[in-house]
């Protein structure tokens, strides 16, 4: 494979992650905040967990893939709103809404999407 195909299939895959954790977290009910993952009763537990019922931002992008997770959360950084450079800071801060979090997802989604 060259170095462009394996370029491609590395954005085509971030891409792909960040488009399956954000069906995770599609409804308000399914992101949280504080913690990677909870589960019904509002507990913490691990992001691949089978008890996980709602996920951080970060948190869905480890379920979604736990192998490339870390590459697309590169690309949520880079679409960060002024003021902020964490992703999980971004998505607990007390002003920020699940609104908020679908359109970082969108707009990291659309960067991929115009690079490949």
């Amino acid at each position: 494979m060259s170095e462009l195909e394996q370029l491609n299939a590395n954005i085509i895959a971030a891409k792909e992650t960040l488009q399956a954790a954000k069906e995770l977290i599609s409804t308000p009910e399914k992101w949280t905040k504080g913690q990677f993952a909870k589960n019904t009763n509002g507990g913490g537990v691990i992001a691949f967990s089978p008890d996980a019922t709602c996920w951080s931002s970060l948190g869905s992008l480890k379920r979604a893939n736990v192998v490339l997770w870390e590459s697309a959360a590169v690309y949520l950084t880079q679409c960060l709103p002024a003021g902020f450079s964490d992703v999980e800071l971004y998505n607990d801060d007390p002003n920020t809404t699940h609104a908020d979090i679908m359109a970082l997802f969108d707009h990291a989604i659309a960067k991929l999407e115009a690079t490949a």
